[in-house]
């Protein structure tokens, strides 16, 4: 299992695993957070926090905030795109943002036409399909 998901886990109970599509959680044998699991999840969280700060030394620690900040709630849209963008670089560091304010991710109308013919959760070719639409609407 992903660091990244024994974190959500331990912040956010057995729902965000499953949410992940992972089922009950239960952490490695022999690692930090299966001796503190038995402690309780905020011993877990404290021992995931250790343990991904000694898996990225130099960011563990940023990348933690990070996610904790976009946890709360508290920022703003730009500085919560920012916030996933660092994530998601940590963890998968192919992946590349596009820029900031896509205006199909402001569509409510496209955004409930689309989801009534997704796959459920499967947001996947949401951009291509909504500037497919764009393109036609532009052919005469």
């Amino acid at each position: 299992m992903s660091v990244l998901k024994r974190v959500m886990t331990a912040l956010s109970g057995a729902s965000a695993a499953r949410a992940l599509g992972e089922g009950p959680v239960e952490a490695p044998q022999g690692s930090a957070a299966a001796f503190a699991t038995a402690a309780g999840p905020l011993a877990e969280a404290e021992a995931l926090a250790r343990e991904i700060v000694a898996l990225a030394p130099g960011q563990g620690t940023a990348l933690l905030a990070r996610l904790r900040d976009g946890l709360a709630g508290t920022l703003d849209e730009f500085a919560r795109y920012q916030a996933a963008e660092a994530l998601a670089a940590a963890v998968y560091p192919k992946y590349k943002f596009s820029e900031y304010s896509r205006i199909f991710l402001e569509d409510e109308d496209f955004i409930a036409f689309y989801s009534r013919f997704m796959d459920v959760g499967n947001w996947h070719s949401l951009d291509r399909k909504y500037f497919m639409g764009q393109g036609d609407e532009l052919t005469p």
